[in-house]
């Protein structure tokens, strides 16, 4: 079940990474409304998506790192995996 919880958040930061840093200029689309488009505000967020999209990044190659480490693991008992992430 751990397993497909880390999976599950790669995906999902990895998703949060290509959205808010490769399609930054389509994203802002969705959050600033058209009456503001033309305003300094959009150039604002426009330029802020890709440092949240580096969050996204660094969480994703995190679960990414556990995800890895718990599968091709060469021990069967998890709980040295457990103590490895609790410190």
């Amino acid at each position: 079940m751990f397993e497909l919880i880390l999976l599950a958040n790669v995906i999902w930061f990895g998703m949060g990474f290509w959205q808010f840093t490769l399609r930054n200029k389509i994203f802002v689309k969705k959050l600033v409304p058209k009456e503001h488009r033309e305003s300094p505000v959009t150039e604002v967020v426009c330029a802020t998506l890709p440092f949240l999209g580096g969050f996204n990044l660094s969480f994703c190659v995190l679960n990414l790192v556990f995800f890895s480490m718990l599968v091709f693991s060469q021990e069967t008992s998890k709980e040295s995996f457990y103590s490895l992430s609790l410190h």
